[in-house]
């Protein structure tokens, strides 16, 4: 009875934030690179046909970058009205939130760890730099679910019984491989450093999972090795932020959870859990 109203709890609070994040989605208007997408997409739709859609791709992935989130919002953006674009966002947020939580493997039971890592993402998250713009929302937030969403099934390692649904996988991982390479990069590195250290890994997937993890891999050769992204890395580009602001508004996060793996790391107990 206990376990049933503090899982109540937990969706009552998810529920309540989708709410809140659909609302204010909802009066967020469209600016920045969302409005610079939603233009070009149109200009270059009326002059051609909608058919010519993968040749925008491929210009796109030619001379900006090879981002599946910014081909993918580029392409619905003009065609879904505000109020579905909003909820979107709000689905993408707690669909985030959702499986980091998931990932933690919390025992069921421990209500406050659960809501302790809903909290801190929530407020310590970096909403205020420019997060809250559509485009971003696909680039950072979508990004990170679907390669959550991907590792989970690495870790969980269920075979997949239909044809169908191995495909789905295969399919899915490859979309999250391509999403954003700072994301999908930086994963597939640590799942090679891991497979070093584990001889056992690979063979241990089921076939649908051995292919899921190529697929996620093809994903991440398309978006890391698109010309446009390389030509802006060596193009002299004004960068948004100087470096030391970068790190001071994006890293202590990430600092913070390595000083507590490595405090962790040094106590018998906590070493296994990790």
């Amino acid at each position: 009875m206990l376990q049933s109203k503090k899982t109540w709890l937990i969706g009552t609070l998810l529920l309540f934030m989708f709410i809140c994040y659909a609302v204010f989605e909802l009066f967020m208007p469209y600016s920045g690179d969302d409005l610079a997408y939603i233009d070009s997409t149109v200009n270059y739709v009326n002059e051609r046909t909608v058919w010519h859609m993968p040749f925008k791709w491929a210009g796109h992935w030619l001379g900006s970058n090879g981002r599946f989130a910014n081909m993918i919002f580029l392409s619905i953006s003009p065609i879904f009205p505000h109020w579905l674009m909003a909820l979107l966002n709000a689905t993408f947020i707690m669909m985030m939130i959702y499986f980091i939580v998931v990932l933690c493997n919390f025992r069921g039971k421990d209500v406050t760890g659960k809501v302790f890592v809903i909290s801190i993402i929530t407020f310590a998250f970096c909403w205020w730099d420019s997060m809250q713009v559509y485009d971003c929302i696909y680039n950072y937030i979508l990004s990170t679910a679907l390669g959550l969403i991907f590792i989970k099934g690495i870790i969980e390692n269920k075979a997949v019984k239909t044809k169908w649904g191995t495909w789905g996988v295969v399919l899915l991982s490859f979309v999250a491989g391509g999403m954003h390479e700072a994301m999908s990069v930086s994963l597939l590195c640590g799942i090679v450093a891991y497979a070093f250290m584990n001889r056992k890994f690979y063979t241990t997937l089921t076939r649908s999972h051995r292919m899921a993890l190529k697929a996620f891999a093809c994903g991440v050769v398309i978006v890391f090795f698109a010309p446009g992204i390389w030509i802006r890395f060596g193009g002299n580009i004004t960068p948004d932020d100087p470096l030391h602001i970068l790190l001071l508004k994006s890293d202590f996060l990430a600092l913070g959870m390595l000083a507590m793996l490595c405090v962790g790391m040094c106590f018998a107990p906590w070493r296994k859990k990790i």
